[in-house]
């Protein structure tokens, strides 16, 4: 009985000793794994991302329009409105041979000053309508023409009765908009592409250019 008794003794001290073996591995690889957890959410917690991604790179772009001349490869085309300041400004329609009355023609129009009539209707509308902004200053001096070879034509400095109704009023506003025709007189030969806005109050360099 007593050897029986050793053998048995023997046997459980090695499964105990095998049990505890486990036991420390298991305990090892817990361990291991609570470390490794513990490190990620430290990480996300505190960590920036390596390439973060700003707000112009998710589509969010910022409006660099206003202050910067819509002119040359910035250029707009008709109809569509540039956004400066307090005021949009919009070449909304061209004429290329405005037909008025031989009045006109007589009174005006000969080898100095032209041989036919260009329109342009223009409209200006205020965007901060209060007392804090400066009034828009509007004038027909403040557009002009041009063709693909530099020539710049601008308004004569009278109008007359047959030229079409609205004209652009020389004024300034503080709300709302104001639109109407600017007339030139042209040569024959030259081809117009392109209308220039220019605010003379505070540049003599056009902030806008629609081409055509």
């Amino acid at each position: 009985m007593a050897g029986g008794n050793s053998a048995k003794s023997s046997i459980s001290t090695c499964l105990c000793q095998y049990g505890f073996s486990i036991m420390k591995k298991i305990l090892s690889i817990a361990l291991l794994c609570s470390t490794l957890l513990l490190s990620s959410c430290g990480a996300s917690a505190g960590d920036e991302p390596s390439n973060p991604t700003s707000a112009s790179e998710s589509g969010e772009k910022t409006d660099n329009s206003r202050g910067e001349p819509s002119v040359g490869d910035r250029a707009l085309k008709l109809g569509q409105t540039r956004h400066g300041g307090n005021a949009d400004t919009t070449v909304v329609e061209v004429v290329e041979d405005l037909p008025v009355g031989d009045e006109i023609f007589k009174d005006f129009l000969d080898e100095e000053n032209g041989d036919r009539w260009f329109t342009v209707f223009v409209r200006y509308c205020v965007t901060k309508e209060d007392n804090s902004a400066e009034p828009l200053s509007i004038a027909p001096q403040n557009i002009s023409i041009g063709t693909p070879s530099g020539a710049v034509y601008e308004t004569p400095a009278s109008y007359h009765d047959n030229f079409p109704s609205p004209r652009l009023p020389d004024t300034s506003i503080r709300t709302g908009c104001r639109e109407g025709w600017v007339n030139f007189a042209i040569k024959d030969d030259d081809e117009i592409d392109r209308v220039y806005a220019t605010d003379f109050l505070n540049s003599n360099e056009p902030y806008a250019e629609w081409r055509f």
